[in-house]
């Protein structure tokens, strides 16, 4: 029985420009519209060679169970009792997902196929620009952000002699179940200066950087929960090193089914939910 891993993204609806009726759109309204435009069968050319294609295959209590194919090009070659004829068709391979719409989630959880993608990051940008493309007319775009393990941050700081650099990429604060204090502050800042992001940055050159657990936990957990990114640069072992949270990600493997596989992912769902 073949086996998957899965990775578990946390979306956000952000705005593309700024005025007073995006500003006052609710958090369950900006979920509505990605429902609407983004959770529908379409195809997307996003590249003169790059082609992919939604398909949603069934819609259960918020949970859209659908696939997301990358459309090939496949070389055939056909023996003729003269010749060998060369040909070509269409191939659509594809991955299996999940999104959970529901209030207090909206995780959306992707099959991790080499075929449809070559990373997180760059599953990232496809998911960006296909929902640049189906909801440019809103107002909103929609960023995604990997579920990250939990002790890695920290693990890392206490394992490294010197700390360089600390950034936070928090995005906007939409995100329903985020740490209340962390969504709660971004909040405060959304509304005094409209952004959709805030980034927090901290050097220190001689690598004496200090960072309290008390001011910083909140963050890191908004982060890891999927609401941004952090990037660490530190001196191990008297070497400097870089790492960032999308190298952490939290895969699950799971047993396919095709017969069974809403189920499959609803499993997988839950068991992410689990590790938040």
């Amino acid at each position: 029985m073949p086996s998957s891993n899965f990775i578990c993204l946390r979306y956000y609806v952000v705005p593309v420009q700024y005025d007073l009726f995006r500003q006052n759109v609710g958090d369950i309204e900006k979920n509505n519209i990605f429902r609407a435009k983004f959770l529908v069968n379409n195809n997307y050319r996003l590249t003169d060679t790059r082609e992919y294609a939604v398909r949603i295959n069934s819609v259960l209590d918020g949970m859209y169970y659908g696939k997301l194919s990358k459309k090939n090009i496949a070389e055939k070659h056909e023996l003729t009792p003269t010749d060998i004829q060369d040909d070509s068709q269409d191939d659509w391979p594809y991955l299996n997902f999940v999104a959970d719409t529901t209030p207090g989630n909206q995780l959306f959880v992707v099959e991790k196929k080499a075929k449809i993608f070559q990373s997180i990051e760059g599953l990232k940008n496809i998911l960006r620009q296909i929902a640049k493309k189906t909801m440019m007319y809103t107002g909103f775009t929609v960023n995604f952000e990997p579920i990250v393990k939990k002790l890695v941050f920290w693990n890392i700081i206490k394992d490294s002699d010197s700390i360089y650099s600390l950034k936070f990429s928090l995005e906007s604060p939409n995100m329903l179940g985020a740490s209340a204090t962390a969504r709660e502050g971004l909040k405060e800042l959304q509304t005094i200066f409209n952004n959709s992001t805030a980034t927090v940055q901290l050097e220190n050159p001689d690598g004496q950087l200090i960072v309290p657990e008390t001011r910083v936990e909140t963050y890191r957990e908004y982060v890891d929960q999927g609401g941004g990114s952090w990037e660490l640069g530190v001196g191990q072992n008297g070497e400097k090193k870089t790492y960032r949270s999308i190298e952490n990600a939290i895969q699950l493997k799971e047993k396919i089914i095709k017969e069974d596989i809403v189920n499959i992912l609803a499993k997988v769902v839950e068991k992410f939910k689990a590790l938040l």
